[in-house]
């Protein structure tokens, strides 16, 4: 039997790990040549809690390949007993690590016992890409920071859950171009703020913005940072979800209300992404649209549970688009988002029937992947 050059075999393994991700396993019991590759997938990303840090220890030690050589992105699951953490020594040694992720569940109390390790890791590799995630937590933003503080090389930041206000005098990371708030009414406003305490207010690339819309009382902090840097913004994703209920009495934004006070200053975007809440407020949004780069522009429809009149004018939204400042868009995405953040196109053979100027221009046929940028709500 003929053997197939290395360059193949890796080549045919990277393109079953894009189609099927969990067939790796069964690669890596192939043949030994088949498992540097499969590994290489199956190990690019970690995730450790208490329950396999241990299991996934002993494989270290076991496996005759270096498999810390191997994890890109980490991700820990912190239930706030230190306890465990002391085995996290043993993974130290993560010369490719690029992402970090921490989860921090409501029994946290402190974060000291985990700057050790984060410096650790920080220091093994290059992590540019930062995620905290707080679940059922209220965290002081100050600790946030220092943990932020552990990895001065962050160019892309993650943050989920609600964080307090802060004085902290810590720097902003320097690269830092990417900005993403999964917010409850006072966590990423509160982050933005400090963003606004800087002599000179750091910059984004890339906003990215989901939760329900900001209390009124807020306008001080994302639509002051949108406002006096939106210039510089080449993606902006802000999908809102209106409040009901009690939540009224604090007097939110509209979410339009909030789209008229910023969209004006964000005179560079090339990607764009929002949530309508029925067909009118569709049509002023794309109207305030300015800038001649877009390229492509994602509109989620909101859930008939929030919003029960928000069919998508197909027709209507055909014509809009053929406004000549669209004439650099080349994809558009209309879609539903689950609760669970499965998200479902909605163009399908029959609605590019009623968008014919659309579908001459291609804008309706596969994302452009490697280039639109979303967020999920």
């Amino acid at each position: 039997m003929q053997t197939l050059a290395q360059e193949l075999i890796d080549q045919i393994i990277d393109a079953l790990h894009i189609s099927d991700a969990g067939s790796m396993k069964t690669c890596g019991l192939v043949c030994t040549s088949w498992m540097p590759r499969s590994r290489h997938h199956l190990f690019s990303s970690v995730s450790i809690s208490r329950a396999n840090l241990l299991p996934f220890v002993e494989l270290i030690h076991a496996s005759s390949l270096l498999i810390l050589s191997f994890v890109r992105d980490l991700h820990l699951d912190y239930d706030g007993d230190p306890q465990w953490l002391w085995d996290l020594n043993w993974i130290h040694q993560c010369p490719n690590l690029g992402a970090f992720g921490l989860r921090l569940h409501c029994k946290v109390v402190d974060l000291e016992p985990i700057h050790p390790h984060i410096r650790a890791w920080a220091d093994s590799g290059s992590i540019s890409e930062l995620s905290l995630i707080g679940e059922g937590i209220r965290l002081e933003l100050a600790a946030v920071l220092d943990i932020l503080a552990d990895l001065p090389l962050v160019t892309s930041l993650h943050l989920e859950g609600s964080w307090s206000e802060t004085t902290s005098p810590l720097p902003c990371p320097p690269n830092l171009h990417t900005l993403a708030l999964f917010h409850d009414p006072d966590g990423g406003e509160n982050f933005l703020s400090w963003l606004l305490s800087f002599p000179v207010v750091p910059r984004l690339r890339s906003f990215k913005c989901s939760g329900p819309v900001p209390y009124r009382h807020h306008e001080s902090s994302m639509v002051w940072y949108l406002q006096r840097t939106g210039g510089d913004l080449q993606s902006l994703s802000l999908l809102f979800r209106e409040r009901w209920g009690m939540e009224l009495e604090r007097d939110p934004f509209d979410a339009l209300d909030l789209y008229r006070l910023v969209l004006p200053h964000t005179t560079s975007l090339r990607h764009f992404s929002f949530r309508f809440r029925d067909p009118a407020s569709m049509c002023e949004t794309l109207a305030l649209l300015s800038a001649p780069t877009l390229e492509s522009i994602t509109i989620a429809r909101l859930p008939n549970l929030y919003s029960p009149d928000n069919k998508v004018p197909w027709s209507v939204l055909d014509k809009a688009l053929a406004d000549p400042r669209f004439q650099n868009l080349r994809h558009l995405s209309v879609v539903t988002i689950s609760k669970d953040g499965v998200e479902t196109s909605l163009i399908t053979s029959q609605t590019q029937g009623l968008m014919p100027l659309a579908t001459a221009r291609g804008l309706l046929g596969p994302r452009l992947q490697d280039r639109h940028i979303h967020i999920h709500a």
